[in-house]
This record gives structure tokens, C-alpha cells and sequence, in this order.
């Protein structure tokens, strides 16, 4: 069973550094075809060379290609723009290394990107030994939204902390459990 989103979805981005954004006018990701031959990219590996969603797609869908777009591991891609060693990479939207590097998100203006909501996903198998589950999940949907989440993962990405321990002092902080506190 397939659950309603709880708010936000985690699709990709393109990012810049604020002076850049400023010094181009980019707002939209249309807004990189006039300077898009003088900018390089940093980018996944997969996604340069994916079907549907990826750099072929995309060239045809906003009608221009990067000067030079590299292959990077995907958690490198924040400090390299941030660093001034990429102009352009493509990120994830709730990564909390977006907002500690202060960069600006482009709008995607044309939906090339698919959105990848976030949504719990249980077997009916699990659901009809714990049926309580679906209320559980059902208390989750809209609860958080995209800024939200890049603050979560600021805290793991930036501050160390254990995600499980980000999300229990979410639910906690919200009075998610029962009492306040997980039992």
C-alpha cells in the first residue's frame, strides 16, 4: 500500500552560488541557455547518460547543453559549487548542504524532473499484522514540507547526527508519540 506524501518531494535541482544567480539572473533553469556555453556542470554519473530523465533528455527538453559537464559523486557536488569549482551542479532539493552553503535553487520551469514524493510504503502482508501501521503512516501525510526537510538533513549532513536520532526529535518535537516520547 502505497501512502500519501508526507509533504515534500526529493527531486533533482539545479544550484548555484548566490553571486553567480545574481551576476547571470538565473532564477529558472531556462535561464542558464544564454550562459550555459560558459558554464561547467557537475553532475551524477548515472544521470549524464540516463534515458527519461537524464542529460540527453534534458538537452532536448530546455534546448541547450552545458560547455563542459563533469561526473561527480553526488555527495561532492554541494561543496564543489560552494567551493566556485563547479558553476552549475545538480543536487537533491532537500539536502541541508544547500542551505549551510547558501546556495540558490533553480526552477526546474519547464517539469522536466519527475516529482519523487516522499511517501511511506508498507506490504498489506506488514499492514494486516500491524494494523495500526496505516493510522500511524496517516498521521505523517503533509507533515513536513521541503524546507523542513533540509533543516533534518542539515542536522545529519552538517551537525553529525545520526538520522534516526534527527527524526525521533522531530516526531518528538511535534508530539508524534504518545506522551511526547518514543516508548
Amino acid at each position: 500500500t502505497w501512502f500519501p506524501s508526507y509533504g515534500f518531494e526529493n527531486s533533482y535541482v539545479f544550484l548555484v552560488r548566490e553571486d553567480t544567480a545574481k551576476k547571470f539572473n538565473l532564477k529558472t533553469v531556462s535561464d542558464l541557455a544564454d550562459v550555459a556555453d560558459q558554464l561547467v556542470i557537475g553532475a551524477d554519473r548515472a544521470w549524464m547518460t540516463r534515458e527519461g530523465d537524464g542529460y540527453p533528455g534534458f538537452t532536448k527538453a530546455y534546448g541547450f547543453s552545458f560547455a563542459s559537464i563533469l561526473p561527480m559523486q553526488i555527495g561532492l557536488v554541494y561543496d564543489a559549487v560552494a567551493t566556485g569549482h563547479m558553476d552549475v551542479v545538480l543536487g537533491y532539493s532537500t539536502d541541508g548542504r544547500i542551505t549551510s552553503n547558501q546556495l540558490v535553487m533553480l526552477e526546474d520551469d519547464r517539469h522536466f524532473f519527475p516529482p519523487y514524493d516522499a511517501s511511506p510504503v508498507a506490504t498489506n502482508a506488514i499492514l494486516e499484522q500491524v494494523p495500526e501501521l496505516t493510522e500511524i503512516f496517516a498521521r505523517l501525510e503533509k507533515t513536513i514540507d521541503t524546507t523542513t526537510m533540509q533543516q533534518l538533513n542539515a542536522k545529519a549532513d552538517n551537525e553529525l547526527l545520526e538520522p534516526s536520532i534527527v527524526a525521533k526529535q522531530f516526531l518528538e518535537a511535534h508530539d508524534y508519540f504518545e506522551g511526547g516520547t518514543t516508548k
